[in-house]
Formats: structure tokens, sequence, C-alpha cells
């Protein structure tokens, strides 16, 4: 019988993270179902773990040569045999109602996609990550508008995860391989090519958190920043050309992902100074504005504010913000 929802799982070194993951994902109440794994070329024991799930009927175990999360997306996607996709990382963990619940949303009309929430969950080193589900009650249509200002303000992430949308809006637009921030980079082309937007108000995903992975990266790349950046861009552009979000939201928008960028460029040593200036600049340019949007709260305001006028205290409040959060 053919399957109703492809789950996309792609994995790159998760051995002791197998387990917990496609436990969740086949404890599902819902039947109509397939789950494709997708070995990223891992070079631990990775592959030999999916393979205790291989003769699970509803499984598909494959494994390429490495080429990144996108890739192993898109790889995934051509062996889907289901009409619509959802994607699950492999060291996270999903609700029992994940699928119902998406598919429930799918009832508002072809070619919908479905938003659901998602929940933070710290893990200790040697404990599984576990989260006590409630079950979804609430699915809501909304504009295409209104789920893009979500995105603008962060009221809602650009996670490939944590969604259903028809196979053919990959097809159409596959992730980009070979770059960061992937996510971002394509959800407002996603947005466009839907027909209706659902969201499902009650979290249905856990994205897990392990205290190693707070800490970020010493090393930032100069192609790390042009993918971010990029990214932004692409984003804005699609936004601006349907005329689907006003000026001041998307100035919000570009000034939190400068300031992201900004601090990245701190933690690189192939940035030039006049490239810092350059972002400091713009952040300069987008500060009228910002402050006279009544949607921002007041702390993004003053943490903005703060940024343009006094940068590297900027840049020190955020490290030991982190360290608190390290040692917590």
């Amino acid at each position: 019988m053919k399957p109703l929802i492809s789950v996309i799982i792609p994995f790159y070194n998760l051995a002791n993270s197998v387990e917990y993951c496609l436990n969740s994902i086949l404890n599902q109440q819902f039947d109509c179902y397939e789950v494709i794994c997708v070995d990223d070329g891992s070079n631990d024991a990775t592959y030999s773990e999916l393979m205790k799930y291989a003769s699970n009927p509803r499984v598909i175990v494959t494994r390429k040569k490495n080429g990144g999360l996108s890739d192993a997306r898109n790889m995934g996607v051509t062996l889907a045999n289901a009409d619509y996709i959802t994607f699950v990382d492999g060291d996270d963990i999903v609700s029992p109602w994940y699928l119902s619940s998406l598919w429930a949303g799918v009832s508002e009309g072809k070619d919908t996609m479905v938003f659901g929430n998602l929940i933070r969950i710290m893990a200790g080193e040697r404990s599984e990550p576990a989260c006590e589900w409630v079950k979804p009650t609430e699915c809501i249509k909304v504009s295409k508008e209104k789920v893009l200002k979500l995105l603008c303000y962060e009221q809602m992430l650009p996670s490939a995860c944590a969604r259903l949308a028809p196979k053919h809006l990959y097809d159409c637009v596959p992730f980009p391989t070979g770059c960061k921030y992937e996510e971002l980079s394509t959800i407002a082309d996603y947005i466009s090519f839907a027909q209706s937007i659902v969201l499902i108000m009650e979290p249905i995903y856990g994205y897990v958190m392990r205290r190693d992975s707070i800490v970020h990266s010493l090393y930032v790349s100069h192609r790390q920043i042009d993918d971010y950046m990029i990214a932004v861009n692409r984003f804005m552009s699609t936004v601006s050309g349907q005329k689907a979000a006003d000026r001041s939201s998307l100035c919000y928008f570009e000034m939190l992902h400068l300031s992201r960028i900004f601090r990245l460029m701190l933690r690189s040593n192939e940035i030039a100074k006049w490239e810092k200036r350059g972002v400091i600049k713009k952040i300069h340019e987008l500060l009228p504005i910002v402050l006279q949007n009544k949607e921002a709260s007041v702390l993004a305001k003053a943490r903005f504010t703060l940024l343009a006028i006094a940068p590297n205290l900027y840049n020190l409040i955020f490290k030991l913000y982190e360290r608190k959060i390290k040692h917590v």
C-alpha cells in the first residue's frame, strides 16, 4: 500500500542517537507511512545501528558518500514513495501524534504546507532525551503573509523539520547542496509554492540540545558567513518580490540576522575589518526603522541599539551569557 507520508531522516555520525530517534518515529498513532534513513557517509557505527531496523517493513536504509545535510535530504526525496514529506533530524525525537497531527492539517486542501510547533529538550551525556507529549487539538489555517511575518520575528523557525509539504515542492526547489543555512534560504520559496498554510499550535517535535552543542565552534570560515548572507538575502528577495511582508518586518528580520553575522565575523580570522565595518554600517541604517517598529520588543530594541553604538561590548555580554548557559 502506498504510504501517505515519507519521513526522511539524514544521519551523520549519530550512532548513539539512532535508537531513540527511530523508536520515536516508529511509535506513531498513524499507520500509513514509511521511514527513509539516509546515512550520509558516517565513519562511526551509525550505519550498523540503522541496519538493525532494516527488517522493519516501514524502514528503508540507504548509504551514500558524505555530501552534507542538504544532499542527504535531497536523496531522501528521490527515494520517497509518498506524495507528502516530512523531515526529522537524526538526533531529535517526535511526539506519538507527530504524523497524525501533520496529516490532519492536509485536510485543508491540495498542496497544503503544515507547520508544527517544536520544543527544545535538554539531554544529558548519558541519558536519552524524553518529553511528556500532549495530543494536539488545534490546527489553524493562516495566510502566507501571517506565516512570513512569524518567520521575520522568529516566532516561528524556518526548520525543515516539524513540517509536512507536498513532495513536488522539494522536486521543484531542492535544498542547495554544499551550503549552510539551507533552511532559511529556501523557506520563503516553499511558502510561495504552497496553496494554503496550516499551523499546529501544540509542540509535536523535540529539538534535542546537548550541552556540547550549545558552545559555538571556535572557527568560522568566510564561506559560512557568505552562505548566511546569501540565505538572508534570498529570503528577503523572495518575500519582497511577493509583497508578502511589510518593510518594518523585513528590516527587523535583516537586523536580527546581521547581529548574528557580526558575531560570527568576530570568531573568524578570515574576515577583514572593512567587512565588519560594513555590517555595522548597515545596522546603523536599519536601527531607526527598527526603533519605530511597534511589533519589536523593548528588549530587542535595546539589544540592537547596543550593537550599533558599542559592538565590542555587545559581543562581550553575549560571551558571558553563553558561558553562563554552559555551566547551568
